[in-house]
């Protein structure tokens, strides 16, 4: 499955892509903007052309379970020290 990126333009336009990780970004924007009308009174469109960046997001996603990829350790237990204590087990 590819990644969805989103495409922001100088003019405002906003366009989401499903594109392979290994295509190159694109360069110009794609949206649709009215030209004009022809001969026979139709609008007529052309593609926007403006330059745009990829809008760049924090992914989020959830691990579920124990472990060390949840919570950054290998095991959440505590163990008592010699003074009775509980502490952290590393």
């Amino acid at each position: 499955m590819a990644p969805t990126y989103e495409y922001l333009c100088t003019q405002r336009h906003k366009v989401t892509t499903v594109e392979s990780i290994h295509d190159k970004a694109q360069e110009t924007c794609s949206v649709p903007v009215p030209k004009g009308k022809n001969w026979e009174g139709t609008e007529t469109w052309a593609k926007c052309g403006a330059p745009c960046k990829r809008l760049i997001f924090p992914v989020g996603f959830e691990l579920k379970g124990d472990g060390w990829a949840k919570d950054g350790y290998s095991s959440g237990r505590k163990k008592e020290n010699s003074e009775g204590k509980k502490e952290k087990k590393w």
